[in-house]
């Protein structure tokens, strides 16, 4: 099994506003029997194997830089759904509007 590390993580709407995307297309190369994502600026993305449709490309995804350890494999972007590292969500706090703190009466 090859490890591997994900880094410099961002949501699809933040990568994409980086560097001037306005789409990604999921495509499917039939040699692999693997789907990947293209984007309308040339850029070929990996793409995780639980996104297969339009409905899973259009849910929340984040994009990240994937670094296989194998030292022979080059490091490429992957497009994945967002939040779901397998940790489970042992507990929610929400913010109706974040808190600003004043520190001037604090010390």
């Amino acid at each position: 099994m090859i490890m591997a590390k994900f880094s410099n993580t961002v949501s699809d709407v933040v990568f994409a506003t980086q560097n001037g995307i306005t789409q990604f297309e999921l495509r499917f190369n039939e040699a692999s029997g693997k789907n990947f994502v293209t984007t309308d600026t040339g850029l070929r993305m990996a793409v995780s194997n639980k996104i297969t449709s339009a409905d899973d490309l259009n849910q929340p995804c984040s994009v990240s830089m994937f670094d296989p350890e194998d030292g022979v494999t080059e490091p490429f972007l992957m497009v994945h759904p967002t939040g779901t590292g397998g940790a489970k969500v042992v507990a929610t706090k929400s913010f109706a509007t974040a808190p600003v703190a004043n520190l001037e009466t604090q010390v």
